[in-house]
């Protein structure tokens, strides 16, 4: 099915490129990155982005999204960001009724997902059979460069 997601699409992009971001500063050369959508129980909708970086020591977690903690805080804000990204991505879900849900493992990776509750869901008519956008590869390059990243793999987790 195809959605439409009702919320403020500037805070939206701000927290969906926030969750890209981290996945690209965080995972090596020839790792992968995979972002998508994914349909969730009751009508809610996920934005999932995951990545084969280091992942994150489990009692770092519930820090995570705490403005200006930093797992390594040996890094500068010139080489790790601020320590805002996730507090941000936080704050914009709690604005559109939502909830962040993090699942890492150290030395294999992270998935974060940006869970939206039905009721900031419009289902449309099925024109397609998958509810991931398809884009062309101009499309795809084109998002990329917005977002900071070389290449971007867009994928439907429903699968």
């Amino acid at each position: 099915p195809v959605f439409e997601l009702l919320g403020s699409r500037n805070e939206l992009q701000s927290a969906m490129a926030n969750l890209v971001n981290n996945a690209v500063r965080y995972t090596p050369a020839g790792g992968a990155i995979t972002v998508g959508w994914q349909q969730e129980d009751h009508g809610a909708v996920s934005f999932v982005v995951s990545d084969t970086g280091p992942g994150i020591a489990a009692e770092h977690v519930p820090r995570l999204t705490e403005r200006f903690y930093r797992v390594d805080r040996s890094r500068s804000r010139d080489t790790g960001g601020t320590g805002l990204g996730l507090a941000i991505v936080k704050h914009v879900l709690q604005r559109h009724d939502g909830y962040l849900q993090i699942d890492t493992e150290l030395g294999r990776g992270s998935t974060f997902r940006m869970v939206f509750p039905a009721q900031r869901v419009r289902w449309l008519a099925a024109t397609k059979s998958r509810y991931t956008t398809e884009l062309s590869v101009g499309q795809k390059a084109r998002f990329a460069a917005r977002l900071g990243v070389r290449s971007l793999q867009i994928r439907d987790f429903s699968d």
